[in-house]
């Protein structure tokens, strides 16, 4: 099993509800329809006042070449 993590912070001038809501309602059902994806989590922070993300996203896949063709070849990302 093999995960992609990513921090995510919101655009400057977006509340932290306004991002979580966006992305909840948005962004999730999109990310869920990945192809390879077979877990998809999201973590929101317990203070985001203080926290220097507003939410984490956990992609889950079952092998690396699944990942790769998800999110690009091993050059595409950082």
């Amino acid at each position: 099993m093999y995960k992609h993590v990513a921090l995510l912070v919101r655009k400057p001038g977006m509340s932290h509800e306004a991002f979580v809501d966006y992305w909840q309602t948005t962004h999730t059902p999109i990310a869920r329809d990945i192809e390879g994806v077979v877990r998809y989590t999201t973590v929101l922070p317990t203070d985001p006042d203080s926290a220097e993300f507003d939410g984490v996203a956990e992609l889950s896949f079952e092998d690396l070449d699944a990942l790769h063709a998800a999110l690009g070849s091993e050059g595409d990302r950082d």
